[in-house]
């Protein structure tokens, strides 16, 4: 990674300039460590941060940030799979109720993702909508006996 390499340069001039200054002020025998908590790439997790942002700043793909973490790429695509379907098996009827009326999703879909059975939804669907025009003509029998 390029900021190994800038932490490399920075810490080469600085000792170049300490150097000096310890001549000058007889601390040869001196040593001097210098300390970059944001750029400490001797810790994994500190490490795995820095791939976090970058890939996050979209200066390295999400394939490049996975091997770099020790992820294969392919292993993770299909896990992500398979959580997108447990992620839409998930959703609440509320979700779905207003994807509906929106336009979204058909009623068909989201009977799927509600796990109902279209054909029994679709009977029972029917038969309610029969009883409803069965009340009607028992309503206007009524009426045209009472005439």
């Amino acid at each position: 990674i390029m900021l190994k390499e800038i932490r490399q340069v920075a810490v080469d001039a600085l000792n170049w300039i300490f150097d000096k200054w310890k001549e000058l002020k007889g601390f040869e025998d001196k040593e001097i460590d210098f300390i970059f908590p944001e750029l400490d790439l001797t810790n994994k997790v500190d490490l795995q941060k820095i791939l976090i942002e970058l890939y996050d700043r979209g200066l390295i793909s999400k394939s490049s940030l996975q091997l770099k973490m020790d992820l294969n790429p392919e292993l993770e695509k299909t896990n992500r799979e398979k959580e997108l379907a447990i992620v839409n098996m998930s959703w609440k009827v509320q979700d779905i109720v207003q994807l509906v009326s929106l336009g979204v999703i058909s009623i068909e879909t989201a009977q799927e993702l509600l796990g109902l059975e279209k054909n029994k939804e679709k009977a029972r669907s029917e038969a309610e909508q029969h009883d409803d025009v069965n009340q009607l003509y028992v309503k206007a029998l009524e009426k045209q006996s009472r005439q």
